[in-house]
């Protein structure tokens, strides 16, 4: 389905959102950053990745591998384990495994316990996860910051491989420019970024060089695109429409205003880019791409209810407190469903 900006969020308002009106994006300071982080404690229990359970194709439990899994089961070395489980959106402060007798054992299945800061953030390159810590932080909303200029900053190789791959595949010309143009971009809001996070006391962590590039199949990307376009990236222009009205940083409010409208953008192409998408593939494959969508949607809106930023980065970034988020999450998939 195609989607526009406008239209959703007026469908959401109708849904009873308490969002800002349309008006307060024009297209589509100080802070004593005393407040900590407030982590949130998770059970999870990961399927034997050998046994072929796996998990919903672009869940957290898709990307286990086997070495991974035994490497917890056989030593008690559970780090890179809990790394790629969690590697949506989250900071991993702890975790490992914990006895259970609610099932047969390692062979099974494994039992992890962990501690961790969920942040929800827009379309990410393949195989990344959590942002690294910043390199300095002096406060919360500086933290913040520093991690949201790095997610731009992935971002960047995630459009221009999405632009190789559209035009790898044959898509219309305006789509592949759209996509080009989407890395530009991210280019600016990771400058933008990176100069209110300093603003802020805080240093971002360096962007890799590289990421993986290859062309992958049409459904690979159409897989993707569902998960970190179709949900990360709308749900990433709605928190970007909000933080442009609300931030209590006129600093961040006013370099909002033009990344929120250049998000929106970046959500309806990847929208257009689904619909173009499914129209090549076959009905399983289609279905593939709608089942990742979903799954995606239910890890976002896990991520909204385990995790809450700290109050002063809602009101000094303007970001949306856990009610509109969990609020705006079930919008979303009311609207598109």
């Amino acid at each position: 389905m195609l989607i526009d900006m406008d239209a959703l969020v007026r469908r959401l308002l109708l849904l009873g959102l308490p969002l800002l009106p349309a008006a307060g994006c024009s297209v589509f300071g100080t802070s004593s950053c005393s407040d900590p982080p407030k982590p949130v404690d998770m059970y999870v229990e990961i399927e034997n990745p050998s046994r072929g359970a796996g998990g919903s194709p672009g869940g957290p439990a898709s990307l286990v591998t086997a070495a991974a899994y035994d490497r917890c089961a056989e030593v008690l070395d559970c780090t890179e384990l809990c790394m790629q489980y969690f590697s949506f959106g989250a900071v991993v402060h702890s975790c490992g495994r914990v006895a259970t007798d609610g099932f047969a054992g390692a062979d099974e299945r494994l039992a992890l316990q962990a501690r961790l800061t969920y942040y929800c953030e827009g379309r990410r390159p393949e195989g990344q996860g959590a942002p690294p810590p910043p390199a300095r932080a002096a406060c919360e909303v500086g933290a913040y910051l520093a991690r949201a200029a790095y997610l731009e900053g992935v971002s960047v190789p995630a459009f221009r491989r999405l632009a190789r791959e559209l035009a790898a595949h044959g898509a219309p010309p305006a789509l592949v420019r759209q996509a080009r143009r989407a890395a530009g971009d991210e280019v600016r809001h990771h400058r933008a970024m990176t100069s209110l996070a300093r603003w802020f006391g805080a240093e971002p962590p360096a962007v890799p060089r590289a990421f993986p590039d290859e062309v992958r199949s049409l459904e690979a990307v159409a897989v993707e695109n569902a998960a970190e376009g179709c949900m990360r990236e709308t749900i990433g222009a709605l928190v970007a429409r909000e933080q442009a009205g609300r931030a209590g940083d006129p600093v961040v409010r006013a370099a909002m205003r033009g990344i929120a409208a250049d998000e929106a953008r970046h959500a309806e192409l990847a929208f257009q880019v689904d619909g173009w998408a499914r129209g090549k593939l076959g009905a399983a494959a289609r279905g593939r791409v709608r089942r990742a969508w979903e799954a995606e949607a239910e890890t976002v809106a896990r991520e909204v209810e385990a995790g809450a930023l700290p109050a002063e980065v809602t009101a000094v970034a303007g970001v949306p407190g856990d009610a509109v988020m969990r609020a705006m999450v079930a919008g979303l998939r009311a609207v598109v469903a």
